[in-house]
């Protein structure tokens, strides 16, 4: 990871001896410190000031972090250490009158003044205090409370580099699962870290992504994102870039959250509490949080009510009848359809569908489902770290989470199309109910049926351990054991339709056994209703074992500065499996696979320094360049290598110019390469070398062992600006581009006929036959290939002021990501499709123009922040239109009572939230999303509309 942090002014060795005393003597002279709740920043300026020392940092570091209420009689030293107490930042003397802030480091001995701390670091194994080749972007915890967000994966959609929204409503995701797609390249080609490690990947999703719903917010410190291919260091599923969920670290005393934010027709509540305490050789927290959020239905909001596509004669109640192959239906008067009467009841006759011959009902059959799933949240974490030795620690974490969701989908019912005379079921000529003595299409809609409703209950559990130390003057070690485990079980209740029994009901010509579509009324006896339908379920269960270890120090002394160096090896047990239970005793279709996967992978990182700072050392050097490179073995589809190489460059103090190319792979997923095939003999086909022959082969679906793993590249080049004697400014810009290629898809029997050149091992023919045309087809491999290839390039653009005003500091700031290119190349034979700013129904694509424009207030007593987000205008789904280009408002304000009340220390302990997302209440545009059935787009639209929540925050020491 690339902290923002300058590294510490190394010790000269002649004076360090000198140095530390007079450190130590100075450090013991206690004074009284009063500095309100206020920005970190600021309390540093102030002590800085009080106790006449020269504090450095990078303001980057400290942006956005609030420093607790200090009145405590101290040494500068104490005083710092409270300050920057679970701040994940740390001090360090280097002259009399000099301290530096930076990024944790191991100590030599615990003997100095603090315990061996963990580095964790985005994008790299090496610990860097300042800014490295790659563009790694980092959110504090008091961003996250500022966005309004209550989910991480809703704070990441507000994000610009966050090109595709992935949401809990389940129109862009499986289930409510939730994950972060940056620069909208596919599902799984972000990796999410927690603390720098990998996690399980979801058995429900296939075990192609980590369903970040299993995560509290609660438990998250900040986030870090790396947008661009990271393979060398973390291995598969780096495609696109990382993202690193840092969680709280120790805590000294107690810190709770209660929030309550509400929307029309929804509401949220959150409570969280931690306690934490650190003893000499040690510490140890616990976090619990609790989240609770009601369901919003489509029929709440208007654009959802009025979906062009949802309104329509395919199921209605009342609902329709037709003719199944176009004649006049009898006593009609020549009409072919009619409309089932308002308040029909009993058994019709013909004459009572006089009135309606030749119209039909429509609905919006998915009035009643949600789009924002009813949720229940709870979690826990627990963090420890013991000193075994000075120079070696003992470290461990568990989090245990449990996410309840429930949302209503469509009703069952009998869809029909009746302008093509398509009935997926007929209403029988012998159904006492049917007056028109002819079998007949049908559309309804059970009304009378529950509705049904999927639920999702997921149960997440991560375990950590481990120890870390010194060994020598130049190196450290870590060596870790993860278990991590995911399960997850999804039913629907009245979810399955027994067809057989359906069809049957609707030819009986018993009335007691009889289904009566024709009616709005009870169709059909109890006990007949209770037959049609059924509860069905999938349980599933992602597990990962992993065993690591890194060794990192300076080997070598060159002559512009230390050689820094990080080698390492993993080794990681995954097991997926999947239960489909279907509940109906005389229906039954329970199948059970599980799949597993052994890989190792050893790594290595270097970074040179090919050009020195200036000669007093108060300058990093000038250039260095990164170079690491990743082996992964897997036992079931082979190997590969993925080398990374960057550059830095300072050609000025304030500026940074650098570079970066890697290349990145994701492997496989376990049910691509191993789920059950499937053999169909009736496989409907065209052959083109046959004169486009039509005929019936034998088809194959399911996994293919023989997949090769997707493989990308990706590159960028950017300039920094940031000025350490002028802090308050800072510009940068960074052009990317990524590649996707051989991505894994399934394609259709017909495709592959089609592109017989490309696919010919997918294709096979008979041996032998008459006649001078190629041999007829006789069998086609349809399981997963790989084909495609996606190019996506684009530039982000960063800019921050300070402006000091008062007792307080306005800042503005903007951020954006343009995408220019998003070229996709899916369908073999077809020309590639340009996707940037034209919305694709497969998920891959991304607006041209996507940032957000900020402008805060921060000072001791209040701070506030008024946040637009922008997406700039693209083609619809369907081609015919063009929709975005629009804002969305968000304002947050944070009160600190203790600052009006310096003398409580009660009041001191508190502060008050409260904000509005979507300020100006702005809803969705119409979309053609999913064939106009959804009504918005969930990719880039707020459906809650105007959010508002208040937040109270306690701490006690």
């Amino acid at each position: 990871m690339s902290f923002n942090v300058r590294r510490h002014v190394r010790h000269l060795v002649a004076s360090t001896l000198l140095m530390g005393a007079a450190t130590l003597a100075f450090a013991q002279s206690a004074m009284q410190f009063d500095l309100p709740r206020q920005p970190l920043a600021d309390s540093l300026r102030a002590l800085g000031a009080q106790a006449r020392l020269n504090v450095l940092f990078d303001p980057p570091v400290v942006a956005d972090v609030m420093a607790p209420a200090l009145h405590v009689a101290a040494t500068s030293r104490e005083a710092l250490e409270k300050l920057l107490a679970g701040t994940g930042l740390q001090f360090e003397f280097v002259s009399e009158k000099t301290v530096a802030i930076r990024v944790k480091e191991p100590k030599q001995s615990l003997q100095e003044g603090a315990q061996l701390q963990e580095i964790v670091v985005t994008g790299s194994r090496i610990a860097r205090a300042a800014e490295g080749p790659q563009d790694v972007k980092r959110y504090s915890r008091a961003q996250i409370e500022q966005s309004g967000q209550t989910t991480l994966a809703d704070f990441f959609n507000t994000l610009p580099e966050v090109s595709v929204a992935r949401t809990e409503n389940g129109y862009t995701s499986l289930g409510g699962a939730t994950t972060v797609q940056l620069r909208g390249l596919p599902l799984g080609t972000t990796l999410v870290l927690v603390d720098g490690r990998r996690v399980v990947t979801s058995g429900a999703q296939g075990g192609t992504y980590f369903d970040l719903n299993n995560i509290p917010l609660a438990a998250v410190e900040r986030v870090e994102i790396l947008a661009q291919g990271s393979s060398a260091i973390y291995g598969s599923d780096a495609i696109a870039g990382v993202v690193n969920i840092a969680l709280k670290e120790h805590l000294d005393g107690f810190e709770g959250h209660l929030r309550y934010g509400a929307a029309n027709d929804t509401d949220e509540q959150f409570a969280d509490l931690g306690w934490g305490r650190t003893w000499e050789r040690g510490n140890l927290s616990v976090i619990g949080s609790y989240q609770t959020r009601s369901t919003l239905t489509a029929d709440e909001r208007e654009v959802t009510t009025n979906a062009v596509g949802s309104i329509e004669p395919l199921a209605c109640n009342p609902g329709n009848v037709f003719s199944l192959d176009g004649s006049p239906l009898p006593g009609l008067g020549g009409a072919s359809y009619a409309a089932v009467p308002s308040g029909a009841s009993g058994t019709l006759t013909t004459a009572d569908f006089l009135p309606t011959a030749g119209t039909l009902n429509s609905c919006n059959v998915r009035g009643e489902s949600g789009i924002i799933p009813k949720s229940e949240r709870v979690g826990m974490i627990v963090r420890g770290e013991y000193a075994l030795t000075p120079a070696t620690e003992l470290f461990f974490n568990a989090m245990l989470t449990r996410v309840d969701q429930a949302s209503a989908v469509v009703r069952q019912n009998l869809i029909g199309v009746p302008a093509s005379r398509y009935s997926a079921y007929t209403l029988g000529a012998n159904n006492p109910f049917n007056p028109f003595g002819q079998a007949v299409g049908v559309t309804y809609f059970f009304d009378h049926v529950p509705i049904p409703t999927l639920e999702l209950h997921s149960d997440f559990m991560n375990l950590v351990g481990g120890a870390r130390g010194k060994f020598g003057s130049m190196w450290d070690w870590e060596l870790v054991f993860t278990d991590a485990r995911d399960d997850s079980d999804t039913r629907q209740t009245h979810g399955g339709s027994n067809v057989a029994a359906i069809q049957s009901a609707l030819n009986s010509s018993d009335p007691a056994t009889a289904l009566n579509p024709l009616t709005t009324g009870v169709p059909a006896r109890s006990a007949v209703l209770d037959s049609l339908f059924f509860d069905w379920r999938r349980a599933y269960e992602g597990r990962t074992m992993t065993v690591s270890a890194l060794l990192r120090g300076e080997p070598l002394m060159l002559p512009a500065g230390a050689m820094q160096l990080a080698v390492g090896a993993e080794y990681n047990r995954t097991r997926l499996s999947t239960n489909i239970i279907n509940e109906l005793p005389y229906y039954p279709l329970n199948t059970y696979s599980e799949y597993r996967r052994q890989n190792s992978s050893v790594f290595a990182e270097a970074r040179l320094p090919l050009i020195g700072g200036d000669a007093s050392g108060a300058r990093r050097d000038t250039l260095g360049i990164t170079l690491a490179g990743r082996f992964d073995d897997y036992d079931d589809f082979g190997s590969e290598w993925t080398p990374q190489v960057g550059l830095e460059w300072r050609p000025h103090a304030a500026w940074l110019i650098r570079a970066d190319y890697g290349r990145a792979f994701k492997a496989p997923s376990l049910y691509a390469l191993h789920r059950p095939q499937v053999v169909s003999n009736t496989c409907t086909i065209v052959d083109p070398l046959r004169n486009h022959e039509g005929g019936i082969t034998t088809c194959v679906s399911g996994g293919n062992p023989g997949l090769d793993p997707e493989t990308g590249r990706s590159t960028s080049f950017g300039v920094v600006y940031a000025d350490e004697q002028n802090p308050d400014l800072q510009l940068s810009i960074t052009h990317w581009d990524l590649r996707l290629e051989h991505a894994v898809q399934s394609l259709s029997p017909q495709t592959l006929i089609d592109n017989e050149p490309l696919f010919g091992a997918n294709v096979t023919r008979a041996s032998s036959c008459i006649g001078g045309l190629p041999c007829p087809i006789t069998r086609v491999d349809s399981t997963a290939v790989n084909f495609g290839e996606l190019q996506v390039a684009g530039l982000d653009y960063r800019a921050a002021y300070a402006i000091a005003i008062g007792r307080g500091k306005l800042q503005p700031s903007l951020a954006a990501t343009q995408t220019y290119k998003y070229d996709v190349s899916l369908i073999p034979g077809a020309p590639s499709v340009d996707a940037a700013g034209f919305a694709q129904s497969s998920g891959n694509w991304a607006p041209r123009w996507r940032g957000s424009a900020s402008l805060a207030w921060q000072s001791a007593a209040l701070s506030t922040r008024v946040v637009g987000r922008y997406v700039g205008r693209y083609t619809d789904y369907d081609g015919d239109r063009r929709i975005g280009n629009f804002w969305l408002m968000d304002a947050s304000a944070q009160i600190n009572p203790g600052a009006y009340l310096p003398q409580s220390r009660l009041m001191q302990s508190f502060a008050i939230d409260v904000g509005v997302v979507n300020l100006l209440d702005r809803l969705p545009q119409v979309s053609s999303f999913q064939s106009s059935i959804v009504g918005y787009d969930p990719a880039q639209g707020d459906i809650r509309g105007r959010y508002v929540y208040v937040q109270l925050t306690g701490r006690w020491q």
